[in-house]
């Protein structure tokens, strides 16, 4: 429940989120209510609610209108907004960024979780709202900003041990594992600074994708 609000207008809130739920059962609406707000000024109400198709509602602000006494706003948000407002537990077991401080809402792709090294299971990766987690671009900058400094798996390297082909990065420890063969038919895998590799980096790295 939301501090700063009056006893009052709580119970405003609620009575308005029922009969908006009642109505839109009514009129048998593709929208799922999420949140109800009056105004400090007592002007109008806010009924928000998301939905994935164009949904009619001029009957249903023409009825609630006439149920609550006072000026409707219907405002449709995105899943995003429809967690900030509910708010929840993430899987980090802590309560939602959008929740606690998050104000607006930056791009999050799958390329954030390929640079950092994170497995690409839809579960371990969306949060409440469905979506890719907003702290997958927290540390973005970093890797990406490392990787654009480091070789890619499959290049061919130079190390004091001698030349061969890059296996694995780890990008927080800025080391490079590299597969050199030591005879015929025999390899060694070994991890390396970043600063004792030399290689040349062909062109630039992709750009972040949806």
């Amino acid at each position: 429940m939301k501090t700063g609000i009056s006893e009052e207008t709580q119970i405003k809130n609620k009575n308005a989120m029922k009969v908006a739920q009642e109505l839109i059962d009514k009129f048998k609406l593709d929208m799922k209510l999420v949140n109800a707000e009056y105004l400090p000024d007592g002007s109008k109400v806010i009924i928000y609610f998301v939905s994935e198709t164009r949904v009619d509602f001029r009957e249903l602000v023409k009825e609630l209108a006439g149920r609550l006494k006072i000026r409707i706003e219907l405002r449709q948000i995105g899943t995003r907004e429809q967690a900030k407002m509910v708010g929840g537990i993430g899987i980090c077991g802590q309560e939602c960024c959008c929740t606690r401080f998050l104000n607006d809402f930056e791009k999050v792709s799958l390329k954030m979780a390929k640079n950092q090294g994170l497995s690409l299971n839809p579960a371990k990766m969306s949060g409440l709202c469905g979506r890719l987690l907003c702290c997958l671009e927290y540390e973005n900058p970093y890797y990406r900003e490392t990787l654009a400094k480091m070789p890619r798996i499959n290049d061919e390297v130079t190390t004091p041990g001698g030349k061969g082909v890059v296996q694995y990065l780890n990008v927080l420890k800025q080391t490079v594992t590299v597969k050199t063969e030591t005879s015929e038919d025999n390899y060694e895998f070994k991890d390396y600074d970043l600063k004792d590799v030399k290689f040349v980096r062909h062109g630039h790295r992709e750009e972040e994708e949806e």
